[in-house]
């Protein structure tokens, strides 16, 4: 279960594209001023990883950006995501662009909505092996079972700087209730505890 971000995309209202890339197999540092976006790039990732909330503060970049991307890499495969940035006001957006066997992000003209949120969100977790299963809560719990996806992965993957020095929260995405209680039930299944048959 596993896949790595080659690039990172970010388009203009012009239609450039800046990208970010990243080291494979390495562990990647991002460095430099304060207020440059530096955290910006993991609320990307985690938008392009099926997020279904906006959390891209910085004005400068909502400003003048359109659209994000991700490259994602596994091996010789590749998905790239990309999904427009939200108006003013506007709270979710399930328009995406999902694009198979791409070797780099594509130009801004190719991006055209092709799924939606929950294609994303099945084709990433297809993608980074996670099977078909569904928990099981324990005996008395009220709420449902779940399948494991990449929005629950997600949270195992990202630590903004923040959180590394927090004395309140361990992982990202557990100051939501609902989310903590979800990767609660994942996270067994997702440490190989538990395999797909139990």
């Amino acid at each position: 279960m596993s896949f790595q971000v080659r690039t990172l995309s970010i388009y203009s209202h012009d239609e450039r594209r800046r990208d970010v890339q990243f080291a494979l197999g390495a562990l990647n540092i991002v460095t430099g001023r304060s207020e440059t976006g530096k955290s910006s790039l993991l609320r990307i990732i985690a938008y392009c990883l099926g997020s279904s909330s906006y959390r891209i503060q910085v004005d400068v970049i909502n400003a003048s950006c359109s659209w994000f991307g991700v490259l994602f890499v596994k091996g010789e495969k590749t998905v790239f995501v990309a999904r427009p940035r939200l108006p003013d006001g506007q709270k979710s957006h399930s328009s995406c662009c999902l694009l198979h066997g791409v070797s780099e992000p594509p130009d801004y003209a190719e991006l055209l909505p092709n799924t939606n949120l929950d294609g994303v969100v099945d084709a990433l977790t297809s993608f980074a092996g996670i099977a078909d299963v569904e928990t099981a809560p324990e005996e008395g719990r009220t709420t449902d079972p779940i399948r494991p996806n990449i929005k629950h992965a997600r949270d195992l993957l990202l630590q903004p700087q923040g959180l590394l020095a927090s004395d309140t929260q361990l992982l990202y995405g557990t100051d939501d209730y609902f989310e903590k209680l979800h990767l609660r039930d994942c996270l067994p299944y997702f440490m190989g505890i538990v395999g797909e048959e139990f």
